[in-house]
């Protein structure tokens, strides 16, 4: 698993103090805060803590071993991010204990990982594709006391907005409020991307860009995987073949 070195602190941080420096996606559900080290010295020279997720670790120590890891300063942010050199993190080390459905994908590490579908499609009786979103949702209480559905729940809440904006920008763009269209770069990609595989894992975009996770293509597939391409593919290819005439 990855660890991180937070400089001047002597503690394990709480959720809502990692939620602060936009951390929080280090620690699993059920989380409230990391467990830690205090170094005299870290990778910038100074004293610390070198915190990590309550998850097992098959290195089974947490600390600063400059000749063991690799650090690398998060762009922006005073925190840093550690791993070992000989024991990279895996998608098995970074696993959530729940995770969303979806479809495996390999990525620039030679591993498959779990991407999470928003917009899931099935074929109806009709013989057609339609979608549905299988996300978790977050329940409230109306004021007369009845259960209704507040939108999607936890760290799922970004992946069906994600989804629809994806699917706006690949159909052509649509009406928005502030430019007229909308718009998609490669730096929307590869955030969403990130978004996905975070859903599923503890990860953020600095440890994907140390693993080698992400270039063009896959950046794609996984976003792809969001509004479940794989199965419009499959189903394509049925149409297909359904319409070939037999000789």
């Amino acid at each position: 698993m990855f660890q991180y070195y937070i400089p001047g602190a002597s503690k394990g941080l709480t959720r809502t103090e990692l939620d602060a420096i936009d951390l929080g996606y280090m620690l699993d559900d059920g989380e409230t805060h990391a467990q830690h080290v205090e170094v005299i010295k870290g990778p910038d020279g100074k004293k610390g803590a070198v915190i990590a997720s309550h998850s097992p670790t098959p290195e089974g120590r947490i600390g600063y071993y400059p000749d063991e890891q690799e650090w690398r300063q998060a762009p922006g942010r005073s925190w840093w991010v550690g791993m070992w050199t000989a024991e990279k993190p895996t998608p098995d080390t970074l696993r959530r204990k729940s995770q969303l459905d979806g479809h495996f994908v390999l990525l620039g590490d030679e591993r498959q990982w779990l991407c999470p579908v928003a917009r899931a499609l099935h074929e109806g009786d009709d013989g057609q594709l339609h979608a549905i979103n299988p996300v978790p949702k977050a329940l409230d209480l109306d004021a007369d006391g009845n259960w209704t559905v507040s939108g999607d729940a936890g760290r799922y809440a970004h992946l069906w907005p994600l989804a629809k904006k994806w699917l706006d920008a690949i159909n052509g763009g649509t009406e928005d409020p502030v430019d007229g269209v909308w718009t998609w770069d490669w730096e929307d990609t590869a955030d969403t991307a990130v978004t996905c595989l975070q859903a599923n894992y503890r990860i953020g975009k600095l440890e994907s860009v140390m693993l080698g996770l992400l270039d063009g293509a896959t950046t794609t597939q996984v976003v792809q995987t969001l509004v479940d391409h794989q199965t419009w593919q499959a189903w394509m290819a049925k149409k297909a073949t359904a319409q070939t005439p037999q000789s």
